[in-house]
């Protein structure tokens, strides 16, 4: 989703920055449930498949989903992450409200 409307999408790297997507989320959404339900792993990649619910701060809209996570390790830890989601669902209760 676009990083204007949901405060923690977007590309990071580095500890930093990685840092600063928890800190984002933790801000922006109030999180009930986050169940991985299945993991499947090859080679240095490791896939996750799973499901959450949280609430938006800003609006109070509850966002119930599935997502899928990729890890890629390299030397013991992970070197890449990538998430996928609904994005279209998480958008829409962001911008509950609004003109």
């Amino acid at each position: 989703g676009p990083p204007d409307v949901i405060p923690y999408a977007g590309l990071r790297q580095g500890h930093d920055q990685v840092t600063g997507y928890f800190e984002a989320f933790g801000q922006a959404a109030e999180t009930t449930a986050f169940e991985p339900q299945k993991f499947f792993a090859h080679d240095d990649m490791v896939v996750v498949l799973g499901h959450y619910t949280f609430s938006v701060v800003k609006t109070g809209k509850v966002v119930d989903n599935d997502w899928v996570h990729t890890f890629v390790f390299s030397d013991g830890k992970i070197s890449v992450f990538e998430g996928y989601e609904d994005s279209a669902t998480v958008v829409a209760a962001f911008m509950a409200g609004s003109n």
